[in-house]
């Protein structure tokens, strides 16, 4: 239940049009799986009344210290892109989506997200992705899960019509991010909190 803007320039300055009040703070690590190159600004955000991603444990198991899980990746507001992120002290041995098993990240994508496992699906039937993983060594376990969708909310129209004319979105372009940690593991099945 927690929302702010965020946004970041290759120059590493706010640009002009967007310096009304609202962006005070800046980051390099808005996201701890993320390392940025210059840095976010940030500002406060109304919350979204869209519900985001949910992990739906059909199946969980605690056996000689690993955590195992058959799950259901949604997001409640249908974003394209979702995904599950470990931190980096989880031992994740298997991980399989939508009965594909995924290979082991290599160090080159382990450095780039700080040491966070990641495993993202970016076309995301309507109804979620069937997910399940193995992880040594825990016997509780907060996971994140993560959906994404293209565009902005309503809000977001001033920042665009802010942006410089000689100023485009990048990457993945502009984009609404929502994520909920999980806790697994001890008997707890599906124990969510809102991040």
């Amino acid at each position: 239940n927690q929302a702010e803007w965020l946004l970041t320039a290759g120059s590493g300055q706010l640009p002009a049009g967007l310096r009304f009040g609202r962006f005070g703070g800046q980051t390099l690590e808005p996201f701890p799986w993320v390392r940025l190159r210059s840095p976010a600004f940030t500002a406060a955000a109304d919350p979204l009344s869209a519900g985001g991603p949910a992990l739906q444990v059909m199946d969980e198991r605690n056996v000689d210290g690993r955590v195992e899980v058959r799950a259901r990746l949604v997001s409640s507001r249908v974003a394209p892109v979702v995904g599950l992120y470990f931190p980096p002290d989880a031992r994740v041995t298997s991980f399989t989506m939508e009965g594909q098993s995924v290979p082991p990240l290599s160090r080159r994508v382990l450095r780039a997200g700080r040491g966070w496992q990641r495993f993202v699906c970016v076309t995301t039937p309507v109804g979620g992705v069937d997910v399940s993983f193995t992880v040594e060594g825990a016997k509780k376990l907060d996971v994140v899960a993560m959906d994404e969708s293209y565009g902005l909310p309503a809000g977001g129209r001033e920042l665009q019509a802010a942006r410089p004319g000689n100023a485009v979105a990048s990457q993945s372009g502009d984009v609404t991010v929502m994520t909920r940690t999980v806790t697994l593991g001890d008997s707890v099945v599906g124990g969510e909190s809102p991040h």
